[in-house]
C-alpha cells in the first residue's frame, strides 16, 4: 500500500490561512479607534457677521492631547497663535482648552466621528454661552 505525503499541501493551506487573517487584521491595528493626532480646521461663528477660523495641529498619546495652532478672526487679517492644554481623549469623547495668550481660553468638548474625519462639539464662550464648534481633518 502506498501512502501519499500531504505535508507540503497542508503547510501551504496553513500559510494561506495565516496570510488571509493578517490582511483582515489590518483594521485592528488600532483597537482604540481613530486618533486625534493630525491637522484640523474649524470655524467658530460668534455672530451672523463675525467668525473665527481655528487651525490646530493635535498630538494624542495614550489619551493625552496637546498641540498648537492659529486663531484667525474674519475680516481683519489678524492671526494669533494658540496652544492646546488640559487635553483628554477617551474615544470618542475629547476635551481640551484652546488657549490664546495668557487670558483667552475656550474649553472645548466634542465627539470624534466613527471614521475619524470630524470632531463636533462646543466651546464654553463664557458670557456668550456655549457655541457650536466643529473641526474637519485636513
Amino acid at each position: 500500500m502506498r501512502t501519499r505525503r500531504s505535508t507540503p499541501f497542508a503547510a501551504l493551506c496553513l500559510l494561506m490561512g495565516a496570510l488571509a487573517a493578517c490582511g483582515e487584521g489590518s483594521h485592528a491595528t488600532d483597537p482604540e479607534g481613530p486618533s486625534l493626532t493630525g491637522e484640523w480646521i474649524g470655524t467658530l461663528r460668534l455672530s451672523s457677521t463675525v467668525s473665527t477660523v481655528i487651525s490646530l495641529s493635535l498630538q494624542e498619546t495614550d489619551g493625552a492631547v496637546s498641540g498648537s495652532g492659529t486663531w484667525a478672526a474674519s475680516g481683519n487679517g489678524l492671526s494669533l497663535p494658540v496652544s492646546i492644554r488640559e487635553g483628554v481623549f477617551t474615544s470618542p469623547r475629547a476635551t481640551f482648552v484652546i488657549q490664546q495668550g495668557s487670558s483667552a481660553a475656550l474649553p472645548f468638548t466634542g465627539t470624534l466621528s466613527s471614521d475619524g474625519m470630524s470632531l463636533q462639539g462646543e466651546v464654553n464662550g463664557g458670557s456668550a454661552g456655549f457655541l457650536a464648534l466643529g473641526f474637519a481633518r485636513r
